[in-house]
């Protein structure tokens, strides 16, 4: 034994297997501080085109400005959060990236079954496997999985457009973390539309929302804006003085109300009431339908379907920067009655094209535009402000109109493609003088939509799909008959 020991093979071998255990320590420990430091610190690199697993400058922005620490609780345990998409691997990415800039962020996940007594703290919440809560002293804010994401549905299948999870979260925070909030209240009572996807977009950007019948009650003194979607029975005296009691706040006024029409709701004439309400601010909605005669401004070859152009740069200023078109589908045509009347003034913020104009009432089935039926530009949201100063400062209610309740419908608000989701919020958060904002921008992953319009899409059809192929059929027989006679 003692041979053995002195021996120079045992003792190689000793200090071999001394230096490999050395070496197991320390990869061990570098990973548990690798582990714990890529915990706390952003170090990955994004190497992806947009950035999808990363957060945006205004959100970091946000992030450095926070006074009050945020806790975000995901109800899973992580492999079990991942499991679900390759959406799910990105909002997990971009959840963990606010704990790493910011000291003042932690990123918990909760197995519900494992720790059934954490429901006990959130009493009033029904709480779901994979959802996320955010929660900064005694406000929370919960997020289901589905609010991470656009969802569209297409032949009666639902799938996920883009990710949203940074907008989703970003707002979240805000919402836990601001001391004012912004009221909306849905007008119903009169067959009004829906606007469940929009309710949920402007839920998601930190407004507060309520319902009101007005049959009943009066709109809730606490909302800054009132959003009306295509009611298909008039207003009588009584509801409309209820708006227009709302709109006049006491004479202070700052109130907002956002007025959706719809080829679905009866003719002007017989929505007298709310036809003369609107009138009186300047605004005239009109019977029929638009159509675009230029397959550049319409989807899906659509005439119906048209985009709307900018005439203006303030309430455009995020969705244009970007070249996003606002599509306002189905629309009934508007009109513009005044530029200014006693304390209104009016001002068209999105139009139809010089190539647009109006389908006649009296119109047969299989008709078609020519260019004598052409009559735009066509207002398709119109502002209309009425100002009042105390002192120097003016105050100001709102009425704005827009020309297609499609315009806020899910598809609409979701699409990448589009801006209508920013832009309408971008309106709201301007009339409603907000600055806790943020302005995210949807990721798609895996691909993009290609956003072109239905004149682009015949032109690279016939490039691609006729011309292209048929080139390449000539310069085969070319070739083939040079080598046979060769």
């Amino acid at each position: 034994m003692k041979k053995i020991l002195n021996s120079r093979t045992f003792r190689q071998g000793s200090a071999a297997t001394a230096l490999t255990a050395i070496v197991i320590a320390l990869i061990i420990v570098l990973n548990m501080v690798v582990t714990s430091l890529s915990d706390r610190y952003p170090l990955s690199i994004d190497l992806t085109e947009n950035q999808i697993f990363s957060i945006s400058d205004e959100s970091k922005s946000f992030l450095r400005g926070l006074d009050r620490d945020i806790t975000i609780y995901v109800l899973s345990l992580e492999e079990s959060f991942l499991s679900g998409n390759v959406y799910a691997v990105q909002a997990n990415e971009v959840i963990k990236r606010y704990a790493q800039e910011s000291p003042r962020v932690r990123v918990e996940y909760i197995d519900l079954l494992r720790n059934p007594t954490f429901e006990n703290r959130f009493p009033n919440l029904q709480l779901t496997p994979n959802s996320i809560l955010i929660v900064s002293g005694d406000r929370v804010r919960d997020l289901s999985p589905y609010d991470l994401y656009n969802i569209e549905g297409q032949m009666g299948q639902v799938m996920i457009a883009s990710s949203k999870a940074e907008q989703a979260m970003t707002s979240a925070m805000l919402n836990v973390t601001s001391d004012k909030t912004v009221g909306v209240t849905f007008i119903t009572g009169h067959n009004e539309t829906e606007l469940a996807a929009f309710q949920s977009l402007l839920e998601l950007n930190n407004y507060t929302i309520s319902h009101t019948n007005l049959l009943t009650k009066e709109v809730d003194p606490e909302s800054t804006i009132a959003i009306m979607a295509a009611p298909k029975r008039d207003l009588d005296e009584d509801t409309l003085k209820k708006l227009d009691d709302y709109l006049s706040n006491g004479e202070k006024l700052g109130r907002s109300l956002l007025y959706f029409a719809s080829i679905e709701q009866p003719e002007a004439s017989d929505l007298p009431n709310l036809s003369a309400f609107l009138r009186d601010w300047g605004i005239g909605v009109e019977n029929s339908v638009v159509f675009e005669a230029s397959l550049n401004k319409v989807a899906a070859f659509n005439i119906y379907a048209p985009y709307a152009e900018y005439t203006e740069s303030e309430y455009a200023e995020i969705t244009a920067s970007r070249n996003l078109w606002i599509f306002l589908p189905f629309s009934r045509p508007l009109s513009v009655l005044f530029e200014a009347k006693s304390a209104i003034t009016t001002q068209t913020l999105l139009a139809f094209s010089e190539t647009s104009g109006i389908v006649p009432e009296n119109a047969a089935q299989d008709w078609q535009p020519r260019e004598s039926d052409l009559s735009g530009p066509i207002p398709a949201l119109v502002l209309a402000q009425k100002t009042t100063y105390e002192g120097i400062t003016p105050q100001r209610s709102n009425v704005v109109a827009a020309s297609s309740v499609f315009a806020v419908s899910g598809d609409a608000v979701s699409a990448t493609s589009t801006g209508n989701g920013d832009y309408f919020i971008n309106l709201l958060n301007k009339l409603s003088d907000r600055e806790d904002v943020v302005n995210i921008q949807s990721k798609a992953i895996g691909g993009r939509e290609l956003g072109i319009q239905s004149a682009q899409a015949l032109t690279l059809a016939l490039i691609f799909v006729i011309l292209l192929p048929l080139a390449v059929l000539v310069y085969g027989v070319v070739v083939w008959l040079r080598r046979r006679h060769r």
